[in-house]
């Protein structure tokens, strides 16, 4: 029975409503573009589609896609560099190239993007719909984990990875190195707890065209509780593992113990370096007492509370412990 400990905070779920899946919903990696009334803050590439129109001119009105060197050609205007630059900049070099060849006077420009293919942007790992996605404005790390579904908080780390290309990186990141973000030499580690829980949205950084974001898949700690307890079996550690779990606090999450169980003949067995299983005694009836001290667990520890019904740990262990390595431990070493 595992404990149902997920997800950082409200907070964490009221910024991503969208971050569980729904039931039977499998994630899949695709291509979605999102429309957005106003483009002039994306910057164009190769790839993108444009539709030119001219008051008056219909030979400079046409569709053109931007070639491969960040190019449009255009009668009468020839080959115009267009890479990097806006919709909205873009119109203002074609109405200056017209008026300095005097094609028509006062021409009036408009730039309507059809097809955006320039910016694309992965998101990977832990996340409801991994796959790529175009950036048809401006997007900051918030935005890029909304478009992929959210965190699969089931699943996630409680921190991002972003790759970028050398070249575009400090310019998106700065130095912020002392408010959470990590330099690396391949990525750079944003935090989620800061941004999620403690709001700290120098974190929700500017995303660009070609970054990976990827959401690892968090390592999952668990322990064990078997014996004369309401609820025996596996449970998971919390993910801030700094407030920790204590042997007490494991026994409740296990429903507590049962009227026949032998609370002063508690056992905590801890598989130490090469394997070797550890025993150590707790009497929970005086740690309750406050006579003994608690004892703080890690991770793959066993508690065993027996009773007349348990006679040895194996047979305790026998519901929830699978054949792995450690299962054959338990049965070739613990049963007493």
């Amino acid at each position: 029975m595992m404990s149902a400990r997920y997800g950082f905070s409200v907070v964490c779920t009221i910024l991503l409503v969208t971050l569980i899946p729904a039931p039977g919903r499998q994630a899949q990696a695709q291509e979605v573009v999102l429309p957005v009334p106003d483009s002039h803050d994306y910057r164009l590439g190769p790839g993108d589609l444009l539709e030119v129109s001219v008051f008056g001119v219909n030979d400079l009105s046409q569709a053109v896609r931007v070639s491969s060197s960040g190019t449009i050609s255009l009668p009468f205007l020839g080959k115009i560099e267009v890479e990097g630059l806006s919709g909205q900049e873009l119109e203002k070099r074609l109405t200056e190239m017209i008026t300095e060849q005097k094609l028509i006077r006062d021409p009036q420009v408009s730039i309507f993007i059809k097809e955006y293919r320039s910016q694309p942007i992965y998101v990977l790992g832990a996340v409801t719909q991994p796959g790529q996605y175009m950036a048809t404005h401006q997007l900051r790390l918030l935005d890029a984990l909304t478009m992929a579904g959210g965190l699969d908080t089931r699943r996630s780390a409680d921190y991002v990875l972003l790759q970028r290309r050398a070249p575009a990186r400090r310019a998106a990141t700065g130095s912020e190195t002392s408010s959470g973000i990590a330099e690396g030499s391949d990525a750079t580690r944003i935090d989620l707890v800061k941004l999620l829980e403690k709001g700290d949205m120098s974190l929700n950084v500017t995303i660009q065209g070609g970054d990976v974001i990827q959401v690892p898949e968090r390592k999952i700690e668990v322990y064990y509780v078997v014996g004369e307890v309401g609820r025996a079996g596996v449970f998971e550690f919390p993910k801030d593992r700094t407030a920790g779990v204590l042997a007490t606090q494991a026994l409740a999450a296990a429903g507590g113990p049962m009227k026949t169980a032998k609370m002063g003949d508690g056992v905590l067995v801890r598989y130490v370096e090469g394997g070797q299983p550890r025993r150590e005694k707790i009497d929970f009836g005086a740690v309750l007492k406050g006579k003994r001290p608690d004892i703080a667990l890690q991770p793959n520890d066993i508690v065993f509370l027996p009773g007349s019904n348990v006679k040895t740990l194996g047979y305790g262990m026998l519901a929830i412990i699978p054949a792995t390595i450690s299962g054959a431990l338990i049965w070739s070493g613990l049963i007493f």
